[in-house]
């Protein structure tokens, strides 16, 4: 019985910390090549039953993105009027953005596992999943 309850209560505590935001990531293809750029998709999803907001810079969303493999890279852009603007996800809802990214020239050929972490301003980052993608020559 004790074994139960034991389980029981570790069940709870792995849902009651579960994330309320699953970032999902999908470049165009998995096979890349040194500095040409592939557009991956970004996704934030909200995965609770309740409503969550996110911060967000309008024009330069980029900053609020990191990439786990620095070889792995985009070029950053600038913007004339930036803000950060306040995102409202219902449940189950999603914003998503495409990001052009590209093996930088010290990318080792080979595999390398992606993960893309998205911070909405103010908070802390949520990592995706790894997606394997090849660096060619």
């Amino acid at each position: 019985m004790k074994t139960m309850t034991l389980l029981i209560l570790l069940v709870l505590g792995v849902v009651a910390h579960a994330q309320p935001l699953v970032v999902e990531i999908k470049p165009a293809t998995r096979s890349w090549h040194v500095n040409v750029p592939v557009d991956v998709v970004l996704k934030v999803t909200n995965a609770s039953k309740d409503r969550q907001t996110i911060k967000v810079w309008l024009c330069s969303w980029e900053r609020n993105w990191s990439s786990s493999d620095a070889a792995l890279a985009w070029s950053p852009w600038d913007c004339d009027k930036n803000y950060e603007k306040t995102e409202v996800l219902d449940p189950g809802g999603s914003k998503q953005w495409t990001l052009p990214m590209f093996p930088t020239r010290t990318a080792k050929p080979g595999e390398h596992a992606l993960r893309m972490g998205f911070t909405s301003s103010g908070g802390t980052t949520v990592w995706s999943n790894p997606v394997v993608v090849t660096v060619g020559t």
